[in-house]
């Protein structure tokens, strides 16, 4: 069933319904650059509905927080899928259903600067129930705007 084929069409299905169907999300323009069961590098450009501080010009902490939550889960659901090799389809649709973000801690280190923002995340350990995922948000020079850490519980 988890062949590599069918793995990055579940990836893809991921992807698409964290960056375009969840109407939260939309404003952010999330494009996913890199994706699979331990990692995922995605992009968006900073605009005005992203802006928290008018005076500074500087992007919102709930942006950078969403985008790394959004990222996070999507390495949390793909690392699962990936481990459980002997499940149906239907059976993975119902771990994505019931996935959900136990906790997040977000560092921030500088303001969010830049014209546009690379978002990762990778995988730490992936147990049956919980995943725990590391992140970091960075402008386009490189430099370091925040950090994070999650778990996600997967599964029932």
């Amino acid at each position: 069933m988890n062949s590599p084929e069918s793995m990055k069409k579940l990836r893809d299905m991921v992807a698409e319904i964290f960056t375009k169907k969840m109407k939260f999300m939309q404003p952010f323009d999330l494009q996913v650059e890199d994706y699979d069961d331990k990692a995922v590098r995605a992009r968006f450009a900073m605009n005005d509905q992203l802006i928290g501080n008018m005076a500074q010009q500087i992007l919102h902490g709930g942006v950078s927080a969403s985008v790394l939550d959004a990222i996070g889960g999507m390495v949390a659901i793909a690392a699962t899928c990936a481990k459980e090799q002997h499940t149906t389809r239907e059976q993975q649709l119902a771990h994505i259903a019931k996935a959900a973000t136990v906790n997040l801690r977000i560092d921030f280190l500088r303001p969010g600067r830049g014209k546009y923002f690379i978002a990762t995340a990778e995988l730490v350990r992936c147990g049956n129930k919980i995943v725990v995922v590391r992140s970091e948000l960075r402008n386009d020079q490189g430099i370091l705007i925040c950090t994070g850490m999650a778990n996600y519980m997967v599964g029932s």
